[in-house]
């Protein structure tokens, strides 16, 4: 296993605080196999919680990426859902160094 910067440290740090499976460690269903049934639907729903701040964030940014992140009634490709972690951790991480 590679050895995580400080960054990285306080993004999983974060997600933990928020509730939320942390994206930096890998692929958050490994994670999700191992918690309870209830646990890991409350984490999903926070983590769409936090998604869609984020998509709200995007957008006050003046930043487009709707066609990336997927409509909610379809079902997402596996790039979608990337790029949803993706955006939920520069959000995460965003907030990191705004508080800083």
């Amino acid at each position: 296993m590679p050895i995580k910067s400080p960054s990285d440290i306080l993004m999983e740090m974060r997600m933990i605080e928020m509730g939320i499976v942390s994206t930096i460690s890998g692929a958050p269903t490994d994670a999700l196999k191992t918690m309870d049934p209830d646990e890991a639907r409350c984490a999903k729903r926070k983590f769409r919680k936090q998604w869609r701040k984020a998509v709200r964030w995007m957008k006050t940014s003046g930043l487009n990426y709707e066609g990336l992140c997927g409509k909610s009634e379809d079902a997402q490709t596996v790039s979608q859902k990337r790029f949803r972690r993706g955006l939920v951790a520069k959000m995460v991480k965003m907030e990191i160094y705004n508080k800083e």
